[in-house]
This record gives C-alpha cells, structure tokens and sequence, in this order.
C-alpha cells in the first residue's frame, strides 16, 4: 500500500525484516544530456489515438549490491520540456449532398474524444539493470513532459427521421493544444523495489513518445478518415533538456510496517520501531519474542503472566532508567557478620556487604575484628566508589558498658579508609557514589 507516493505497508512471504539501517550510498550515475535523436517504431502511423515509444539509455553505474526489498533513491529531478508544436488537426466537411427525403438522418459526424491530436511526450527514467541474472530491470519514472496540437471545428448536419424533415446545421468547436513542462524538483525520494537479491548497474533513460492524431474530410458525400502525416523523431532542437543529477543517494526505507512469515515490523525511523519475529517453537528463554526501541510507551499496567512473582531484566537485557533514575548499575553483595549474640571476642572479621542502588547511590558497610586491643585499622572498601566517597562512619563494640569512648575516620579514598577504635573490633559504614 502506498500513501503520499511511498510505500507504507508491506505483506509478504518472506522471512526476514527488512533492515531498518539508516546508511545512506552515494552512488555516481553519468550523465545522458542529449536525446538526439529518438525516433519510435512505426513513425508513420503509430494505432490511432495512441503511443509509439523509444528510448535512449546512458551510460550505466558501477555495480550495487542490493538485497530484495525496497529502497529509497534521493536526487535532483531536472526540468525538461518540448518546445515544438506537434500540428493541429484540420477537419473538412462539405454539406451533404443528400437529399431530405433520403432516409439518412445525419452526416459528417464524429464523436471528439475519437479524433486525437497529434502529441509529442518525452519521459526521464532511472532504471536498476541486474547483472548476471534473467531479473528483469526495474524502472522508476522521474517525471514527463507532453506536448499536443489542437484539432480544428467542424460542422455536422442532422435531421429527423422524418423523410421531409430539413438538414440543420451545428458547428463543433475547436479543441486547443496543450503543454505540459517537467518542473525540477531538490532532494525528490523515489521507492524502488528490487524483487531478489544481487548486483545491480544504475543508469538515466530518455523515452521518446509520438501520437498521430487523424485528419477528418468529407466532400459531400459519406465520411472518410484520412491518416496524418506527423512525424515522430524528437530531436535536442525540440527540447529544452536540464542536467541530470549524476549523485544518487540510496538507503533503506526508513518509516513503514511490514508484515511477513518472519513477523511484524513498524518501523517510524532507523533509530525507533517496534519488532515482533515469528520463533521456533523450542525457543530459549533468552531470545527476544517482542522489542521496542527508542521512543515512548505508555502503559498503565505491567503484570506477572502467573500468580508467582516474574522477572523484570535479567543479567544480560537490563534496564536503564525508572523515572529519570538510572537503575542500570542496581547490585547487592550480602555477606553475614552477626547472626547471634555477638561479643568483641567473636566478631567476625571483614564480613563486609554493599548496594548499589537507583541514581548511581553506593552504600557499603562491614564488621572488623582485628588483634587483641584498639588502635588504628585499616578498612579496604567492597567496591571502589566511581566518584565520591561522602560519608563515613565507625562505632566499637564492646564487651560490656563503659563511661567513655573513642572513635574516629581518618585518611579517606574512594577505595578505603583507616578507622581508630578503642577495642579491638567495630563496624563501619561507607556512603557514595
């Protein structure tokens, strides 16, 4: 299905997407700035009212590699246009030379639309020629021009169907020519569907077209047609040819749906679409059954598929912010100091945990136990801060209440601190991010 010229929905057979890549190939096509001269078959008198074609084909690109599917060509379209008039048509009718008792009841009469003028169109192609291959060529029409002569008035003559009814006489008007330029056109995207995969050359084509219209003459007597002598060569001094644009921009289409044996794809740009492929059914839970990237989607729900609890990411797809936080980095290491009554005696010794949490947060904490009496300790922190250590804390544990203490932090990293206690044994608690 096409909308504006392009095409917007793909059903398929076949298996796999179309490449949602937004690379873009410049592609060098050489110039074909002279039609002279074209000149198609059956000049003489091509079918009545209708076209006889030829072309003229430039010189062909180096070899593309495309595979089947479709494209998007950018170029500049030149203007063209034929500066010769092709001839009016002339009519010639005598009044009849019957008479009014005859059974004849009407003479010299011809429907318009049955007597074309003589036309001259001429049309720029770019044409995909595969290599190699019995794939016919592909053709995309950049634009035409058209030119027509006019056809003269003529008289027709009617009576009724009575013998004694009297001729009368009503005069046709004349049909005027016409033209129709090709306007150039900037940056002008085309689609092109290559229907298999291989190599293709890519060159410009000038089609000549040419009508015969026919001449209507009647000398009194029954109607005859009379076939014109229009000739239909177009040559460069008929036209007005711009230049061709010689540097074709070639890319993926970048904003469709598709639906295909392999799934559906809607694609809005190279960088947000929305993929859902057909998998076997032994599938691993690993492999992606549905994906969306860039854009927004707005839900008001998500829900476990089962009553139990379901995952959300896993180690190896996770997700990066909930509400502007970045939750990509989320972690926990948790490893046990106190699970029962606990002395300074039997403090267990670097028994040390941390979290990660939204926003990049670090919190680490841990338990020491180190020789018989208080003094400064050294504490080597989980994980290294990336940025900031900004809090710290100590306490001592001891074996039983006293008046007074002492503890303090000292010489501060992202990596490590030195903690004094006036026992052997303590925690701490290490903040940043």
């Amino acid at each position: 299905m096409y909308s504006g010229g392009s095409k917007k929905l793909t059903i398929s057979p076949q298996g796999e997407f179309t490449s949602t890549s937004t690379t873009v190939d410049s592609l060098e096509v050489r110039a074909i700035s002279s039609i002279n001269s074209i000149t198609p078959n059956s000049q003489t008198d091509p079918a009545f009212g209708t076209y006889a074609f030829a072309t003229k084909n430039g010189p062909s690109s180096t070899n593309y590699s495309v595979e089947s599917g479709d494209y998007i060509v950018t170029l500049n379209v030149p203007s063209f246009s034929i500066n010769t008039d092709p001839g009016i048509i002339n009519h010639s009718i005598a009044p009849p030379q019957y008479s009014q008792y005859e059974s004849v009841n009407q003479y010299g009469y011809i429907y318009p639309q049955s007597a074309p003028p003589k036309r001259h169109r001429l049309q720029l192609n770019l044409v995909a020629e595969y290599q190699n291959s019995s794939q016919p060529d592909v053709t995309i029409r950049l634009g035409y021009a058209e030119r027509a002569g006019g056809v003269s008035s003529y008289t027709t003559y009617s009576k009724g169907a009575g013998r004694s009814s009297n001729w009368t006489q009503t005069t046709v008007a004349a049909r005027e020519g016409y033209q129709n330029d090709h306007a150039a056109s900037t940056n002008e995207k085309f689609e092109i569907n290559m229907p298999i995969s291989g190599t293709v050359k890519f060159k410009y084509q000038w089609v000549s077209g040419a009508g015969n219209g026919k001449s209507f003459s009647s000398g009194g007597y029954p109607t005859t047609l009379i076939a014109s002598t229009h000739s239909t060569t177009l040559s460069d001094s008929m036209v007005s040819l711009g230049n061709v644009d010689t540097s074709l921009q070639i890319q993926r289409p970048s904003n469709f749906v598709e639906l295909k044996s392999g799934g559906i794809q809607v694609v809005s740009s190279g960088t947000k679409h929305v993929k859902i492929p057909r998998l076997a059914n032994d599938l691993d839970d690993n492999d992606t059954i549905f994906s969306a990237v860039g854009g927004t989607m707005v839900t008001h729900h998500i829900r476990p598929n089962t009553a139990s609890v379901s995952d959300l990411g896993n180690p190896y797809h996770k997700f990066k912010n909930l509400n502007g936080l970045d939750i990509s980095g989320l972690a926990v290491s948790l490893v046990d100091s106190v699970t029962s009554s606990t002395t300074s005696s039997n403090l267990s010794h670097n028994k040390d945990s941390y979290v990660k949490l939204p926003g990049g947060v670090i919190i680490q904490w841990g338990s020491i136990q180190s020789g018989s009496s208080s003094g400064l300790k050294a504490v080597s922190f989980p994980v290294t801060f990336p940025t900031s250590l900004s809090a710290a804390v100590c306490s001592t544990v001891r074996p039983n209440a006293g008046g007074s203490g002492y503890n303090h932090v000292s010489n501060l990293t992202t990596t490590g601190m030195n903690i004094l206690l006036d026992s052997s044994s303590g925690f701490w608690i290490a903040i940043g991010h």
